[in-house]
């Protein structure tokens, strides 16, 4: 690792608030604290609206405004992050996750700070999107290929497919999620204050959002008639909010009985949601690499996940089912619970083939040297009186 001498600031822009639950936020979660060291120092951009603290391990969580206007909310926290990491805080490297508030990279690289985004992939393709949002992510994609000086990728297919699409003048890393090793719980209190039961549910986590196929999945559920059999379908997912699939999924879910919308869970009760359930499914058309399938197979959950490519991790006890068919899904979910649930040997070996591609400690270290790489590239850039090097 390169060592400058002297403590590195590093700017954290994208998130919304570090005790929710998203993707982004669970990269923060169990990325950064092995980031954060003698020589790095962590300022967090989270947004008001979300509520949070103003410290998280020792660093500071700066809390700002933005429009609440759907395809303005990213921008404006954005313009406000990026004034704020460059003229007060003087961060030396802003890492902006995922491409939306890639628009204001160009601002950030003339004021000679390094610029690192985390790509989660294309998001331009969530049916949420209207024309002025895939216009808008379409060029942030544009703008992080021209002016990042790394630009982090989950996966290979999806570092070619980037690269293809856009030639990208700085570095392309290749680094997958990760989650940490940690043991399931079986906190009967939190099941029955949710009015389930150990091993009689099927869990989904996620958010609740058109392409994460919710209502495919509880019409499978409906289908395979899984509440006869004595299982409930345990969805947690945060239901606050004005998005017109919202209230679809709360109509959808009340004429199916045996759903139970748990909304925006802790952290805390996420062992043993995990823990307790006959399956996890994972019922996405589109994803980036899914933090929560992650950890259900970290937990030694039983899983079934649509055959997407972001859903192929390299874990054999994975089952798979038809993206998208609620008929195939049903099917997948019928079998897998005419069988007793998961040995522990054959979920030792699944979290052990987990642990071994997917590892949290390296995930955090490629990601310091991505960072050290990104402030590297931009003293060079200013040594050269700035032409490209």
């Amino acid at each position: 690792m390169f060592h400058w001498g002297f403590k590195m600031k590093i700017g954290v822009i994208g998130l919304r608030s570090l005790q929710m639950e998203g993707g982004i936020e669970s990269f923060c979660n169990y990325v950064y604290p092995v980031i954060i060291d003698q020589d790095h120092e962590v300022t967090f951009y989270s947004r008001k609206k979300y509520g949070g603290k103003s410290t998280w391990m020792g660093q500071k969580v700066v809390s700002l405004a933005s429009l609440n206007f759907k395809g303005l909310e990213t921008l404006s926290y954005s313009v406000l992050a990026v004034l704020r990491a460059i003229l007060i805080d003087r961060i030396d490297v802003v890492h902006f996750q995922a491409i939306g508030p890639c628009l204001l990279a160009p601002l950030v690289r003339l004021a000679g700070k390094g610029v690192l985004v985390r790509h989660v992939g294309a998001d331009w393709e969530r049916p949420k999107w209207g024309r002025f949002g895939v216009t808008a992510l379409k060029i942030s994609e544009k703008f992080a290929a021209r002016w990042a000086h790394v630009v982090v990728c989950l996966s290979v297919e999806q570092a070619e497919e980037f690269r293809d699409r856009r030639n990208p003048r700085g570095s392309v890393v290749v680094i997958p999620n990760a989650v940490p090793k940690i043991d399931p719980s079986q906190d009967t209190k939190v099941l029955s204050e949710h009015g389930i039961e150990s091993g009689k549910y099927i869990l989904s986590v996620s958010r609740i959002s058109q392409e994460k196929g919710i209502l495919e999945l509880i019409k499978a559920y409906e289908e395979a008639d899984l509440n006869q059999r004595g299982f409930k379908l345990a969805i947690a997912g945060s239901m606050i909010g004005k998005e017109s699939f919202k209230p679809t999924v709360r109509r959808y879910s009340r004429d199916v009985a045996g759903v139970v919308l748990l909304g925006t869970v802790p952290r805390s009760d996420l062992p043993t949601l995990y823990g307790g359930a006959a399956i996890f499914v994972n019922a996405s058309t589109h994803e980036g690499m899914s933090f929560s399938a992650l950890e259900a197979l970290s937990y030694g959950c039983e899983c079934l996940f649509s055959n997407i490519p972001s859903n192929h991790f390299e874990v054999d006890s994975i089952r798979w089912f038809d993206s998208g068919s609620s008929e195939s899904l049903s099917i997948e979910m019928s079998n897998l619970l005419q069988h007793d649930r998961m040995k522990d040997e054959r979920r030792n070996s699944q979290r052990k083939q987990l642990h071994a591609r997917y590892d949290v400690v390296k995930t955090a270290m490629r990601t310091r040297e991505a960072i050290d790489l990104a402030r590297n590239k931009s003293r060079a850039f200013k040594r050269s009186g700035g032409s490209e090097t």
